[in-house]
């Protein structure tokens, strides 16, 4: 499996798109030539799972999501970066993980094409239905594999007009009547 990062404590990996669907597969850590201990691993098509931005950079819950001009969606400054509330009639991109394969076939370890996109169809984008407002779902114009990434994905989506506003709109996406954990999202005015 192709390797993202390794610590002493923490391994990420991609699980390779070739995984047998339904089953349990064996997972084993080997490094200097000794081995853990085997752990099962159940393999399903897609498990859709949002971004999180870790509590160092902003408490909360907030998801990696950004705007049309590649600020992020954060209700409050953080250091090195550009931020504002995203606006009904935005595009924002929101990066997320697990959900498989795509049209053309994605290859395992390999960064996503720049110029044939690698798509995943039937996904929408829910925005709030928790505290903040009446629930608002709409279709993704895009989502695939994020291009020259390995294993990233993005749902690309335009705020309507009716979605609930607030410094922490809950957002999930949904592909195949599964849907993913929820993000928080600065949405105003």
């Amino acid at each position: 499996a192709p390797l993202y990062f390794v610590s002493p404590g923490q391994v990420n990996f991609q699980l390779p798109y070739e995984a047998p669907v339904g089953q349990v597969v064996t997972v084993q850590v080997v490094s200097n030539g000794k081995t853990g201990n085997l752990r099962p691993l159940s393999v399903s098509a897609i498990v859709p799972r949002l971004l999180v931005w870790t509590p160092n950079v902003i408490a909360g819950g907030y998801g990696i999501v950004v705007n049309q001009d590649f600020s992020l969606t954060l209700p409050s400054p953080v250091a090195g970066f550009t931020t504002h509330a995203a606006k009904p009639g935005d595009t924002i991109l929101i990066y997320c993980e697990a959900l498989g394969q795509t049209t053309p076939p994605a290859v395992t370890g390999a960064a996503a094409s720049s110029t044939t996109l690698e798509a995943i169809s039937n996904v929408t984008v829910t925005f709030g239905g928790l505290f903040e407002g009446t629930q608002t779902t709409v279709p993704a114009f895009f989502a695939g594999l994020t291009p020259t990434a390995v294993g990233l994905y993005q749902v690309n989506v335009t705020l309507p007009a009716n979605v609930p506003v607030g410094s922490g709109v809950s957002a999930t996406v949904n592909l195949n009547g599964v849907s993913s954990n929820p993000v928080l999202i600065d949405i105003s005015h």
